[in-house]
């Protein structure tokens, strides 16, 4: 009966009198549909309606019929009566069928009730008849701001978001911009007339919006209960051809824009017109705008003008400003109190709309949600500034829309969490993901409206401009470099939007609601500021690196940029690093929300280190930070990269298998889930700082040479990071080369290793072992020069270095080596106790002391704590990996790392050669589990394998392998074949036929004598001499020592432990001195001397080892202090007390 009421009413009240249905009929035709909406008609009944074509093409007929309704204007009471109760039929009927689009999953039916009502040009009929609403609206409208105009004494207000009238001419503010009297009267035709627009723009926004929700996927309810994957592959492929033909429904008919503007009309009236088209009717417009535009990116559709259209961006904008208002309390930007108050909607009109978008926030009679408005408010300020606004007023709203939510997603999250209803947690979860996409817009969208002068660094030095330390001085100099009036408010914009940015990242970190990894990631690239020293502007994409990218740095250093010195002045630095540290700690427990938290904070970071910028700005962070934060960021990001080093040296004393059974302190930890994103930053910031140097003009870093105090920073941090960083960065290389190898023996695909590894050393490591190697040979050199001239003005010979200093060192080094645990750890042996052991190598007032002390601890930092010759044996042996080419930089800084080492540390490297194996001697890795060899392998199991293989000693320490050298030479001859090498190629070919040749005479011949060595030593220096690039290197002896880097580094580094990853507190400098001393034998005190009559505070003079010879070594905690001692300092300790006995 149902199906037959359907068919016929269409046909039959277009052409009988009101006697053809009653009003009674009518009634109950629409409580039908009225059960649809609040679900409580059975899905079987709604499957019937929709899949048989008779009752479907009845409703679909209804539809249509509804979009074209004229009702008379004349006739009895009788007649209103009938025509509101056909409305009332229309209304509901259109509301159900855009709640069965919405709620039901995609198929078959469903797609040709949409595409059908697409095709019957439903939006261009409803457009039409609210295009004609608005002509007979507009004068009413006049005449209601003309009286409010008149009210308000003559004057009406004038909003900076678009002229107030505009709307009521229909070329302007759609969400209203005069005052309206409350309560004036309307005349009786325009009553009517705004009581038939709000049912045409309740009618033209439930189809509109049941249309652009129809799609696949979600959590929907399925209509035919159950479709074949062909009829699923069938729909998915129809898809983007119906949302197609809907967006040019959408821009041809340009409904929402003429809804819009009906809106704003009704608005105008006032009383009781505004009332039947509320907030509510604004909120369905904007929601269908957004949608909109997420199925034109979704479907990669042609661009449509939804939010460029003047009257629609204007509602969004007024909409916006309503909600901004009411959430902060700020300003209206001229608009008044009546228009800045937003309208509850009532009414069985606003309980249809309201079901038919299905949305549980969105209750009849209250105000919508203002998650929205504040997005789309923030998208349009974002997408259409100078047209809405201005750059000002923009970045000013952006701020306040992003300060709002995240004031709002605190509140929202309160709510959250003690929500039983699991759909209404599932809303406030979806409202709390637009609330964080509210403050990344805000936070893009104010750097994107900065003008540019204030994102460049200029070579002048600024009025109040700071030097290393920026601070707000270079905030305040923006006046100078913004221009025009209006600039002074620049500044507090920029140091407003750094504080929004660092507040949000570390709120949303700490919520942990499922909030979607795309937009942290997108908060999390918010905190890296623009680059402004490095390069013309854009140069940097997503494909640029530090090894693909040409520096071009002014020297002297600039001061910062207006952006970088507001960046600074916000605190931005310490909020890097106090991120970084509570990414570095175990979590309290192993919950549900602990989990999240980590899950939060680790895409955040990730966000960070995977930004192509980041290299470049954190570098460019630590080079205009105070000295103190710079160290203070610098010791952090190293322990965070020595962290897997140090679970896994735990575990291994543990007798435990971490990448075979992972220990809970590993699974939850956030750091170890970007550690690879995180070195590879790490690394890249040394290939840069090495550019950097290597552009530096030697007049410029001379001493005397009027160098800036910016660019002494420079030349000081390289020295201060190698230290702390290049360890770990080696422990990973040659971790990761010995999982290679494992992987290529099974026949499993291992290039993403290989491309690990090769960016690894290519990108940094190696440019800064040779950078390192270069200057420790021209130390020597340079004091063996002044011990000459010293000799022969005193009229001796020069002496050479005494026998006991490097006896000294050798019997340092044997420690070191036999007091790792495993291979690849740090030299954790003796650590500081023979720190003064090289000071030996020439007396301290005598010529060139300085220049040998600083030499010997360079080779002793790479020999002993980066493993420098087993790191390059690594890198030698990755060549073997024949599955990549290898391009020219790699091969080339290869080759010059490794020809410097040797002439550096000759005997180490003489004792690394060996002949290749046999090819029966290699033993095939047996795979475990299905494909994935080596990924359930301990790293003992790597290191057993290259062992049986002869390509490592016992300790893990790869060899120099002859066949790798000349696979070097080989490759670096196929990189220039088929051309003419340029003079640079043929050094580096040289270089690589000296080492080639020389590793191999080595090979054959064994020990040689130290004349030999010293021989072969100036051969190999001087072809990695000839093989560097101009440019690319810094002058040798222009860096600062280790001790100058070493003395600004927190008390808190002093930690006898090498493999200390205590990240307690905000920042490393808020950490005390090491306080816990070696007692020997195991003990360990609780202050650096107690109850050995030393005083406390001093870690370098206090604290005994087991035969009573002071040990300098202190602790920052007992854990420390015992996992030193597990980890080899106790065969230290009895050896150095055994030598003092004796």
């Amino acid at each position: 009966m149902a199906a037959v009421q359907l068919a016929s009413f269409p046909a039959a009240h277009q052409h009988a009198d009101s006697s053809a249905l009653t009003v009674r009929e009518l009634d109950a035709l629409a409580g039908a549909f009225r059960d649809v909406l609040p679900r409580r008609m059975p899905v079987d009944m709604v499957r019937e309606l929709l899949c048989q074509p008779v009752p479907r093409a009845a409703w679909l007929s209804l539809a249509v019929a509804a979009t074209r309704w004229a009702p008379t204007s004349s006739g009895p009471a009788s007649a209103a009566d009938w025509c509101a109760a056909v409305e009332e039929v229309y209304l509901t009927a259109a509301s159900a069928l855009a709640l069965v689009l919405t709620v039901f999953n995609l198929s078959v039916p469903l797609l040709k009730t949409a595409s059908a009502l697409v095709r019957a040009q439903t939006l261009q009929a409803l457009a039409k008849q609210l295009a004609e609403v608005n002509e007979g609206l507009r004068k009413p409208a006049a005449a209601a701001a003309a009286a409010a105009a008149q009210t308000a004494g003559g004057t009406s207000a004038r909003s900076s978001t678009g002229a107030a009238s505009s709307a009521v001419t229909g070329a302007g503010a759609g969400g209203g911009g005069g005052s309206r009297v409350e309560g004036a009267e309307v005349p009786v035709a325009a009553a009517a007339l705004g009581e038939r627009g709000a049912f045409v723009l309740s009618l033209a926004l439930a189809i509109t919006h049941g249309l652009l929700a129809c799609n696949t996927g979600g959590d929907r309810l399925d209509l035919e209960g159950g479709s074949t994957a062909a009829q699923q592959a069938a729909l998915t492929a129809a898809c983007p051809a119906y949302h197609a033909n809907l967006a040019a429904a959408l821009s041809s008919s340009r409904i929402l824009e003429h809804a819009a503007q009906t809106h704003a009309l009704l608005h105008l009236l006032g009383a009781p017109a505004a009332g039947r088209t509320g907030d509510l009717w604004a909120h369905v417009i904007g929601v269908c705008a957004d949608v909109a535009m997420l199925r034109q990116r979704s479907y990669q559709l042609p661009p449509r003008t939804m939010f460029t259209a003047p009257v629609l961006r204007q509602l969004l904008l007024v909409r916006g400003l309503q909600v901004l208002c009411d959430l902060d309390g700020g300003p209206g930007y001229g608009l008044t109190p009546a228009l800045l108050r937003r309208i509850p909607a009532r009414g069985s009109r606003a309980e249809l709309l309201t079901a038919a978008i299905t949305t549980a926030t969105v209750v009849p009679g209250s105000l919508c949600p203002p998650e929205l408005p504040l997005y789309q408010l923030a998208v349009v300020l974002v997408e259409d500034v100078q047209s809405s606004v201005g750059p000002r007023a923009a970045a000013r709203l952006l701020l306040r829309a992003g300060f709002a939510a995240l004031a709002q997603s605190r509140r929202r999250l309160s709510a959250l969490l003690p929500a039983a209803d699991q759909d209404t947690a599932a809303e406030h979860a979806r409202l709390v993901t637009i609330q964080l996409a509210v403050v990344v817009r805000a936070l893009e969208g104010t750097l994107s409206a900065l003008p540019k002068a204030l994102l460049t660094a200029s070579p002048q030095e600024q009025t109040g401009g700071g030097g290393s330390g920026g601070g707000s001085g270079g905030a305040a100099s923006a006046d100078g470099t913004a221009g025009g009036s209006g600039a002074r408010c620049w500044p507090g914009i920029m140091k407003g939007r750094w504080r929004l940015a660092t507040a949000a990242v570390e709120w949303y970190a700490a919520a942990g609601a499922d909030m979607g990894a795309v937009m942290l990631k997108a908060l999390g690239r918010s905190l890296m500021p623009p680059t402004s020293i490095w390069g013309p502007e854009g140069f940097l994409t997503e494909d640029s690196s530090a090894g693909n990218v040409i520096l071009m740095v002014t020297w002297p250093l600039p001061p910062p940029s207006p952006v970088m010195a507001a960046a600074l002045a916000a605190g931005l630095p310490r909020a890097l690093e106090r991120l970084l540290r509570l990414a570095g700690r175990p979590a309290a427990s192993a919950g549900a929300p602990q989990r999240q938290q980590e899950w939060a904070l680790t895409e955040i970071l990730s966000g960070v280190l995977q930004d192509a910028r980041c290299p470049f700005g954190l570098l460019e962070l630590l080079l205009y930070s105070p000295p103190r934060q710079t160290a203070a960021l610098v010791v952090t990001v190293g322990k965070l990269l020595r962290l897997s080093v140090a679970l896994l040296e735990r575990a291994v004393l543990q007798q435990q298998e971490l990448s075979h059974q992972p220990s809970p302190e590993e699974s939850s930890c956030a750091a170890l889930r970007f550690e690879v994103d995180l070195r590879d930053v790490a690394s890249s910031m040394l290939g840069v700082l090495v550019q950097m140097y290597g552009q530096a003009p030697a007049a410029a870093l001379a001493p005397g040479g009027g160098t800036s105090a910016r660019s002494t920073a420079v030349l000081r941090l390289l020295p201060q990071i190698a230290p702390i960083w290049l360890p770990a960065l080696s422990w990973a290389v040659r971790g990761l080369v010995a999982q290679l190898h494992t992987l290529t023996a099974a026949g499993a695909s291992s290039d993403n290793v290989a491309v690990a590894v090769s960016r690894l050393l290519k990108n940094g490591l190696l440019w800064c072992v040779w950078v390192l190697s270069r200057r420790a040979l021209h130390l020597s050199s340079t004091a063996a020069s002044l011990r000459s001239q010293h000799a022969k003005r005193a009229g001796g010979v020069a002496p050479p270095p005494p026998a006991a200093a490097a006896t000294g060192e050798r019997q340092q080094q044997v420690h070191s080596e036999t007091s790792r645990s495993a291979p690849g750890a740090a030299a954790a042996a003796g650590g500081s106790a023979s720190s003064n052991s090289s000071s030996t190598a020439c007396e301290a007032t005598g010529a060139g002391a300085e220049e040998e002390r600083e030499a010997a601890a360079l080779k002793r930092l790479l020999l002993q704590e980066v493993n420098v010759v087993s790191l390059l044996g690594a890198g030698l042996l990755l060549l073997l990996h024949r599955c990549r080419q290898w391009d020219v930089d790699y091969l080339q800084k290869l080759t010059g790392a490794c020809c410097a080492v040797a002439a550096l540390c000759p005997a180490e490297v003489r004792a690394a050669v060996r002949r290749p194996p046999p090819p029966s001697t290699q033993p095939a890795a047996q795979a475990q589990g299905s494909g994935n060899a080596g990924a359930f392998q301990s790293l003992k199991d790597h290191v057993r394998l290259l062992l049986a293989g002869g390509r490592v000693d016992e300790c893990g320490r790869f060899y120099w392998c002859t066949d790798s050298a000349q696979l070097l030479l080989k490759n670096l001859g196929l990189a220039s074949r088929g051309r003419s090498a340029t003079p640079l190629e043929r050094a580096v070919v040289h270089a690589a036929e000296s080492l080639a040749s020389q590793l191999t005479r080595w090979a054959k011949e064994g020990p040689a004598s130290s004349a030999d060595d010293e021989c072969m030593s100036q051969t190999v220096a001087a072809a990695a001499e000839a093989a560097q690039g101009a440019g690319l290197f810094p002058p040798a002896g222009h860096l600062c020592s280790l001790a100058e880097a070493r003395a600004l580094l927190p008390p808190s580094a002093a930690c006898g432990n090498p493999l200390c990853i205590n990240v307690a507190g905000d920042s490393e400098a808020e950490l005390p001195p090491p306080a816990v001393a070696c007692h020997g034998r195991g003990g360990v005190g609780r202050g650096v001397g107690a109850g050995r009559g030393g005083s406390a505070g001093s870690a370098a003079t206090s604290g005994t080892c087991g035969g009573g010879t002071l040990c300098v070594l202190g602790y920052c905690s007992r854990e420390c202090a015992a996992a030193h001692w597990k980890a080899g300092h106790r065969e230290v300790c009895a050896a150095v007390g055994a030598g003092g006995a004796s």
